[in-house]
C-alpha cells in the first residue's frame, strides 16, 4: 500500500490508494461532501479506537503473568514436617 503526506500535516504519513500525488480527505471533509450530497445527517463513520486492541492484549498479558506467579507460588517446595521426640507435635 502507498504511503501519501497528509495535507493539513505534512509530518504525518497517511495509508491511501495508489497515487502519491492524491488527495487524503479527512472525516469531517466526507461529512461536509455528503451533507450537500444527500441533506442532513450524521455521514461519519464508525472508527474504533486504535488503543483498544492494544490495551487488551497487555490486559490479557498482565492476566496470564498473574495466574503464572500464582501457580508458581502454590507449587513452590515446602519443607517437610517431621515429629520431634517429647516436643507434642510436628515441627518444621
Amino acid at each position: 500500500m502507498p504511503i501519501v503526506k497528509s495535507e493539513k500535516d505534512p509530518t504525518a504519513v497517511v495509508p491511501a490508494t495508489a497515487n502519491f500525488d492524491g488527495k487524503v480527505q479527512g472525516i469531517n471533509d466526507l461529512q461536509r461532501e455528503y451533507q450537500t450530497a444527500f441533506g442532513p445527517g450524521n455521514y461519519r463513520p464508525y472508527i474504533p479506537s486504535p488503543t483498544g486492541l492494544p490495551a487488551s492484549m497487555v490486559g490479557a498479558g498482565l492476566l496470564i503473568g498473574i495466574i503464572s506467579l500464582a501457580g508458581l507460588w502454590l507449587t513452590r517446595p515446602r519443607p517437610v514436617c517431621r515429629p520431634t521426640r517429647g516436643s507434642g507435635g510436628p515441627r518444621c
